[in-house]
């Protein structure tokens, strides 16, 4: 039980960009890994935990890409969703 309320402490405390023009990195931490929620997107490339964007073209609308944050300690893991915008390009 003990472990449970820990990851989800961890969780909670996590913080990230909502709000991107540029690359970013995301936390890092022992039994912290993230992913894309989709797989894949056109427009993030996550490595480890740096995040390389492609913005939207200049007319196009912002984009929503959510990360998965899982945090795994003995064995239990929790998870956190992040929606981060990345904003199109500006004339």
């Amino acid at each position: 039980m003990e472990i449970i309320i820990l990851l989800s402490i961890l969780v909670i405390k996590l913080e990230v960009e909502t709000s991107v023009s540029d690359d970013f990195s995301l936390p890092e931490s022992e039994g912290l890994a993230w992913s894309l929620k989709d797989g894949t997107s056109d427009y993030a490339i996550l490595g480890d935990a740096v995040v390389t964007i492609t913005r939207p073209a200049i007319g196009e609308s912002d984009v929503i890409v959510c990360f998965v944050a899982s945090y795994t300690l003995n064995g239990i893991t929790k998870t956190k969703e992040f929606n981060i915008t990345i904003k199109a390009l500006e004339e």
